[in-house]
């Protein structure tokens, strides 16, 4: 049993729950779907939107209806009575339900910031970097990162992942953190996804380096294809309501990925792209996938 969570239902393992969990989570319910001896089994945090759902399910035909037509939306005047909302709403809700989620994408921001105001190499902007740069009579020097380290600033294998070098770079990681994240958190909670990121973040930032040597890069966009590989392996090793993503998400980062690669994307923004930290990210993600995989059979 889940301490603090309540027991609505239970559906067979065949059927597809993301109709189900799109109109809870339209809906502001705090759920959770959790395979359990063979039955895919629904929980929430409320006793009393438990209750609720409960005679709801019994009544509108739920059941039925994803048998009939499991890709459809679902439908139906189910609404909770705001005295028994415990969570809230707008940020402060997301904020309790998706914290790693949200921080990680608020210091994207602030990184974007950051780098706004102080510029790419400024001295702010170096002292997150993977390795301290200055700008010396309109050279860039680039110190050893294995001497920074030496000197404590273990902080610069991870903090690249937070700066942003304009709109658009953080625009498209915010995004895509948003869509990929919330679903790990939900599924394996928050310490889970915070692991992922920190783990997926080092190993993107270190295989960028290895590949590309001295150089100022940055951005979240090797942690989310990360979290991507671990969505895409997992739900193919495990099949979840709560790993699935929406048809041709997969397919489409993966033809961006290429075309980073082939120096189109960089031609037509005039930026650099990141590739090895994207591809790294991608790997260890899916390495992430199969030890989750392992570690919960």
């Amino acid at each position: 049993m889940m301490a603090d969570w309540y027991r609505v239902a239970a559906f067979g393992l065949h059927l597809n729950l993301q109709p189900l969990m799109e109109f809870l989570l339209a809906r502001g319910v705090d759920h959770r779907v959790v395979e359990e001896r063979g039955q895919q089994v629904l929980w929430v945090a409320d006793e009393n939107i438990a209750g609720q759902l409960q005679h709801w399910l019994q009544n509108e035909g739920v059941h039925e209806a994803l048998e009939r037509a499991p890709q459809q939306p679902l439908h139906g005047d189910f609404t909770i009575r705001r005295e028994m909302r415990r969570q809230g709403v707008g940020l402060l809700w997301l904020l309790w339900r998706y914290p790693v989620t949200l921080v990680t994408l608020l210091l994207g921001v602030l990184g974007a910031l950051l780098v706004y105001w102080d510029g790419s190499f400024g001295p702010l902007t170096s002292m997150l970097s993977f390795q301290p740069v200055a700008v010396t009579q309109n050279k860039l020097i680039y110190y050893s990162p294995m001497a920074a380290w030496q000197a404590g600033e273990l902080w610069r294998l991870l903090t690249p992942i937070f700066l942003h070098f304009g709109p658009l770079h953080i625009i498209f990681n915010g995004l895509w953190i948003w869509e990929f994240g919330r679903r790990l958190e939900h599924r394996f909670g928050s310490l889970s996804l915070l692991t992922m990121i920190v783990f997926i973040g080092v190993l993107s930032n270190m295989a960028q380096f290895i590949w590309a040597g001295p150089s100022q890069f940055g951005g979240l966009s090797g942690v989310l294809y990360g979290l991507l590989g671990v969505l895409w392996i997992h739900h193919r090793l495990r099949p979840s309501a709560e790993t699935r993503l929406p048809g041709g998400i997969v397919g489409f980062m993966l033809v961006w990925l290429v075309l980073c690669m082939s120096g189109v994307v960089s031609g037509l923004t005039g930026m650099g792209i990141a590739n090895a930290a994207h591809v790294g990210g991608l790997l260890v993600g899916i390495g992430v996938a199969g030890l989750l995989y392992l570690l919960r059979r």
